[in-house]
């Protein structure tokens, strides 16, 4: 399930879809459906986790499949639109789309261990063809 956010809303609406996306979608597929997890990223998606990076829908797959089981516990998570004029020359987009940025923390317990403190921060990049976001960079981060 992308984020179901139309461009054109993005200034008057973005905090508030995305809060509702980390929380309603994201959160809960990393937790208890990660076969689904690769809806959640395109081929030019890119996450840094724990310093190793991972690229790509094919490799972002095998990092989420190879994780422990989970159980997140969201503390705060600030959304906000990106300001940008230049297509990013990294990506194989021609146009600079819609974005939005999130910063979200919280708690999360992998298998039987104890709850850690994390960091996660994502980019949402808006997909033209399919009027939906995806995330196009991601860097998760354990904390203590």
């Amino acid at each position: 399930a992308d984020v179901q956010l139309d461009a054109a809303a993005v200034r008057s609406v973005t905090a508030n879809a995305a809060e509702d996306f980390f929380r309603r979608y994201y959160y809960p597929a990393a937790d208890k459906a990660r076969h689904e997890m690769t809806a959640f990223y395109r081929d030019e998606s890119v996450i840094v986790w724990n310093g190793t990076q991972y690229g790509g829908t094919e490799q972002i797959g095998e990092l989420v499949r190879s994780l422990p089981p989970s159980k997140h516990t969201l503390h705060s998570i600030d959304c906000h639109p990106v300001a940008h004029t230049q297509p990013l020359a990294y990506t194989n987009m021609t146009q600079s789309p819609p974005m939005i940025t999130a910063m979200v923390s919280g708690l999360v317990a992998y298998a039987h261990n104890s709850p850690r403190l994390f960091h996660h921060q994502f980019i949402l990049a808006h997909d033209r063809a399919t009027r939906k976001f995806f995330v196009l960079q991601e860097a998760f981060r354990l904390l203590q």
